[in-house]
């Protein structure tokens, strides 16, 4: 087995289980809020988005 394989592959691991433990916290410790909290970070991201968006359109025309 190549070196960087064997890299990419801990590397996966590593982040594999970094991202599973701080999705186990948030629905641990957000419990029922965590669908609030879920809408409101995508509502938010997806008005920034829209309004950067419109900007970029406008700089177009």
């Amino acid at each position: 087995m190549n070196a960087s394989k064997v890299k990419d592959g801990a590397a996966l691991l590593a982040t594999g289980i970094v991202v599973s433990f701080f999705s186990w916290a948030f629905w641990k410790y957000a419990g029922d809020d965590a669908f609030g909290i879920l809408s409101v970070l995508f509502l938010t991201v997806f008005v920034v988005d829209n309004w950067r968006l419109r900007r970029e359109l406008r700089q177009r025309k």
